[in-house]
């Protein structure tokens, strides 16, 4: 009984003993994994205090960098407004600068002139008329390119214009002259019958004619009418593009009255069609049909002459500069037996005469 007891006693020692090992281990594990813990929740805070003052530096950082970055903003603006206010100052300087710098209207208003003059027979006469053609042509260019005065070559263009018309009414005389010349000396008069129908129908022909002519001058007063109150208008609205607009505009009225003109034209072809001359006339008779188509002539040329110089006269007085050929403040034209005056100063005054008496006094 004694030895069982003790054995029970022995038994009851080792499991207590065992009981207190299990439990220091396990004291020992929960120290432990504290430890763990602790040290865990230590770098996470260090972490976090790492990132927080790198978030600061940063913010610091840009706090600082701001007033910079608004500094370089306004230069930036500052330097791009100063260039635009450069360019547009030298774009209207270089506007100003191609306005000044519009080349004189080189047009010899005589060129064409003599040559019609110095025709003798049709065929020069022809001539004439192409180099008139030529001139039209070579004026409406310029006007196309913009390069010269607008008002001065709206002038020369109608100066050659009516060159061009005279140049081909002289062919079309010289032609008929050429006939008479050729065939007087075959045939005799025609009777007075024939004589007073023709007279007739001369005076019918010579009045249309002066309609026409009348119209043509209309068509041109017009368009100098029309340039002249459009400069009239920019000047006084005192728009920068003045020589712009009016160069463009000088197109627009360069081609008014243009399909009348050739009506005027058809029309007058149609009268020239109808006069008729009696190829057997005697020498007195030719030599006054002669006198009579060269003063028509000289008095054609004459008239487009002093309106092309009336209107220069003008246009050069309203800038302030003289007129070529006018020193002494007038000109002298002579065409055959026509002859006319332009006197300048604070207007221009003219006086024609032609060869049949008849007197013309134009005042500006």
């Amino acid at each position: 009984m004694k030895v069982g007891f003790c054995t029970k006693i022995q038994t009851a020692s080792v499991i207590q003993t065992k009981k207190e090992q299990r439990g220091a281990i396990a004291k020992s594990n929960t120290g432990q994994k504290r430890s763990v813990g602790g040290l865990a929740s230590g770098r996470a805070a260090v972490y976090e205090k790492s990132s927080m003052s790198q978030e600061m530096r940063q913010k610091m950082k840009e706090l600082d960098q701001a007033p910079k970055k608004e500094a370089d903003r306004k230069r930036r603006h500052m330097v791009t407004d100063t260039s635009n206010s450069y360019l547009n100052t030298l774009k209207k300087a270089e506007r100003k600068r191609a306005e000044k710098a519009k080349k004189p209207v080189k047009y010899n208003y005589k060129d064409v002139a003599n040559k019609i003059r110095q025709a003798k027979t049709s065929i020069s006469a022809g001539q004439a008329v192409l180099a008139a053609r030529r001139k039209v042509l070579e004026i409406r260019r310029k006007i196309s390119s913009h390069s010269e005065d607008a008002e001065e070559l709206q002038l020369a263009l109608t100066h050659a214009k009516r060159m061009e018309m005279v140049a081909r009414k002289k062919k079309h005389n010289l032609e008929l002259e050429e006939l008479v010349v050729h065939t007087r000396k075959r045939d005799e008069m025609q009777d007075k019958a024939e004589e007073a129908g023709e007279t007739i129908k001369d005076a019918f022909i010579s009045e249309n004619e002066e309609e026409l002519i009348e119209q043509e001058d209309g068509i041109f007063e017009e368009r100098k009418e029309i340039l002249e109150e459009i400069s009239e208008e920019l000047t006084k609205s005192g728009n920068e593009n003045a020589g712009e607009i009016l160069d463009e505009l000088n197109e627009v009225v360069a081609e008014f009255g243009e399909e009348e003109l050739k009506q005027l034209e058809e029309a007058m072809e149609m009268l020239e069609n109808m006069e008729i001359v009696d190829p057997h006339m005697s020498e007195k008779e030719l030599e006054e049909l002669k006198r009579k188509h060269r003063a028509a002539e000289n008095k054609a040329i004459v008239k487009a002459e002093m309106d092309y110089l009336k209107g220069l006269f003008r246009h050069q007085a309203e800038q302030g500069k003289s007129v070529p050929g006018m020193g002494n403040g007038s000109v002298e034209i002579h065409s055959g037996g026509s002859a006319a005056m332009l006197s300048g100063g604070g207007g221009a005054e003219v006086c024609m005469e032609t060869a049949a008496g008849e007197g013309i006094d134009i005042q500006v």
